[in-house]
């Protein structure tokens, strides 16, 4: 007897929500995760981080300049307003101690104001940082020299070198100085695991000197695509005729499954012979060692449904439709001891059904959002109703604005699509009523 679970004729079509719990079932069934890797941080864009990563340091490690300007010990503070002579500058890099081992203002004269500029270590005996432009005149004096020596400043009057000073008529205790350990401090999480790592993380890890994450492995992913109405990529010419039609679906579902951190790594072309399905899909197998088959297409009542005629008898399958709209025939099953997800062939239905299903059970993919309608929608009867839309963001609130016709085969008015918005069957939706958005 057959273990495939076909739908019965007449019976509850399931939700997509148990359509998914259904297929990740499936999924965890064959044990593929959870797989991990270690990587180059540098390669860890949109991977999902399996173990948090720890500061070693504190952020920033040393307390440093906030600006390019004086600084000010707190003698020179509490003389405010004045006049002061300049000391030697402190560039971004140097270590300070070196040139003021005993820190700016020794003596606590307060009589010498200190260049120092972004990103510079603070010195010993620093209390504020004046930026150059506020100071009087709002220049860094010609000749600041790196060995100790204070810089010059030309008499306008004799045309002759004098000691440079500055005038400085205010400053507040601690301004313009990034205190050490600020943004975070030695030991703490700064990327926890489970999250998805994005240029942000990426900088911050840098940031700790760490060089290698571990993350979640990408699942490999093989895609079958086709039917004989469906030309090979590259292959349509005007001899083919009227009757036949390129391959859409297989660089749209490659790139979903990029964009939602698997790999797709072959393609598999569905004809309309069960026996040739079967070996095309066995040599790919074999050749690519894929974690996932994801078809599209073959999967209806007609009677060239090869990817169900292929899969429907083995154990664990299901074929049947899910009461959404579009998308509605779905299927799961195996082949060769790897999990297959069976998606419909018009091309906005595997789109919708990869974002709902595959994505999800397997890859890594937004949370469903709360939008409110930009425009009165009315919901089918029988099914929920997963709309193309655009998101807009305005004065703190996302609404969604429909932007293509419900058809499955309407690709080209989805371009600007930027998320699913589920209209619930029987619904009568208002203006500015919220919804749920499947962000794509």
């Amino acid at each position: 007897m057959s273990n495939c679970r076909q739908q019965a004729a007449g019976s509850t079509k399931p939700t997509p929500e148990e359509h998914l719990a259904n297929i990740t079932e499936l999924i965890a069934q064959y044990g593929i995760w959870p797989s991990t890797e270690t990587i180059l941080v540098s390669d860890a864009l949109d991977r999902y981080l399996v173990t948090a990563v720890p500061a070693r340091y504190d952020s920033p490690r040393f307390s440093n300049s906030q600006v390019d300007g004086y600084a000010l010990s707190q003698a020179a503070l509490d003389r405010l307003p004045g006049s002061f002579s300049v000391g030697a500058d402190i560039p971004a890099g140097a270590d300070p101690a070196l040139k003021y081992p005993q820190g700016i203002d020794p003596d606590n004269s307060g009589e010498t104001i200190v260049p120092i500029m972004t990103g510079a270590k603070i010195p010993a005996g620093v209390a504020a940082i004046v930026r150059v432009e506020d100071a009087v005149p709002p220049e860094f004096p010609e000749n600041i020299h790196n060995d100790g020596a204070s810089g010059t400043d030309t008499d306008t009057s004799r045309g002759k070198p004098t000691a440079p000073r500055r005038e400085i008529s205010m400053a507040q205790q601690g301004q313009f100085i990034r205190q050490q350990g600020i943004d975070s401090r030695a030991g703490e999480i700064i990327v926890d695991s489970g999250e998805v790592l994005n240029p942000t993380a990426i900088a911050a890890l840098a940031l700790q000197g760490v060089s290698n994450v571990e993350v979640r492995k990408r699942a490999r992913v093989l895609i079958a695509t086709g039917g004989a109405e469906v030309a090979e990529i590259g292959e349509l010419d005007a001899e083919a005729g009227s009757a036949v039609i390129p391959d859409a679906n297989f660089p749209m579902l490659a790139a979903q499954a990029q964009r939602y951190g698997l790999e797709p790594v072959g393609r598999v072309h569905i004809d309309d012979d069960v026996d040739s399905l079967a070996t095309s899909l066995q040599q790919a197998i074999d050749v690519h060692h894929p974690d996932l088959v994801v078809t599209s297409g073959g999967i209806s009542e007609g009677k060239y449904e090869v990817v169900r005629q292929l899969l429907a008898d083995g154990d664990g399958a299901w074929f049947g439709a899910v009461a959404q709209q579009p998308g509605g025939p779905q299927g799961y099953g195996s082949f060769a001891g790897v999990p297959c997800i069976c998606l419909p062939g018009n091309p906005v239905s595997s789109l919708v059904s990869f974002r709902l299903f595959v994505a999800p059970a397997v890859g890594l993919v937004p949370e469903p959002i709360k939008v409110m309608s930009a425009e009165p929608l009315t919901g089918l009867s029988d099914k929920d109703q997963f709309l193309r839309a655009r998101l807009e963001y305005s004065s703190g609130h996302v609404r969604a604005r429909v932007v293509s016709g419900p058809g499955s085969h309407l690709l080209q008015q989805a371009v600007a699509a930027d998320a699913l918005v589920r209209v619930p069957a029987g619904a009568t939706v208002n203006a500015r009523q919220r919804l749920w958005a499947y962000p794509l």
